[in-house]
């Protein structure tokens, strides 16, 4: 997918410093870093130093991490892929893991580099795509995303991986903050499945439903 550079330019000026700053230039194509330090000398940010990996050519983090079996690292973005940063060649058949629209700060509570983070550490490829905004005029504005992609077979894991590592940590803060405000009788009042139930229902209805269809084609491959 090649991307507008005025796309990437939006997608930086739109992040917060802290996103800015823990993106690897490295990783980074020669017109992505371009816009990069532009957008750098524009906050006044003094980007982190380099690894030895840079300076030395030694093995860095991220070299490790693709000895280790990360068949797919992916680059951080990449306007214009050639020969030296190509797409993978999953990228035609992927899925949205993640996305956030390039005018806001963040997703929620997790950036784009926290979700590739999660995907890195669970051997889950990933690629970052920029969607432009689609072009027709609308009532309301309409703006490009940040995407991270998935292979499409590893769609349903990528989302779990996502809800687990980044979701649930925030809603358990959130409960406990909501928790701290209750009194002794709210709080001896509650009762697990009052507020656990609904969620534990769910999850064993999909469990279930995924088990009777395994046992269903079993049954009808052993012609039972």
């Amino acid at each position: 997918m090649r991307i507008d550079p005025e796309s990437l330019r939006s997608y930086y000026a739109s992040i917060s410093d802290e996103e800015l700053l823990s993106l690897d230039r490295g990783e980074l194509v020669e017109m992505a870093q371009k816009i990069y330090d532009e957008e750098m000398a524009r906050r006044g940010l003094t980007a982190p130093a380099e690894d030895a990996a840079d300076e030395g050519d030694e093995p860095g983090e991220d070299e490790d991490e693709v000895e280790a079996g990360d068949e797919n690292p992916a680059a951080e973005f990449d306007p214009d892929p050639g020969e030296d940063a190509p797409p993978p060649d999953w990228l035609e058949d992927a899925a949205c893991a993640w996305a956030v629209s390039i005018r806001s700060r963040d997703g929620g509570c997790a950036s784009a580099a926290d979700v590739r983070a999660a995907l890195r550490a669970a051997r889950i490829p990933s690629y970052i795509v920029i969607k432009p905004p689609d072009p027709e005029p609308e009532p309301v504005p309409r703006y490009g995303e940040c995407r991270v992609m998935v292979p499409g077979d590893l769609s349903l894991r990528a989302d779990a991986v996502i809800e687990r590592t980044l979701y649930n940590p925030m809603h358990e803060a959130d409960w406990r903050n909501h928790l701290q405000t209750l009194s002794d009788e709210d709080l001896r009042a509650l009762k697990p499945e009052d507020f656990c139930g609904a969620l534990l229902d769910r999850a064993e209805r999909l469990k279930r439903a995924y088990l009777e269809e395994v046992a269903s084609r079993e049954r009808k491959a052993s012609g039972r």
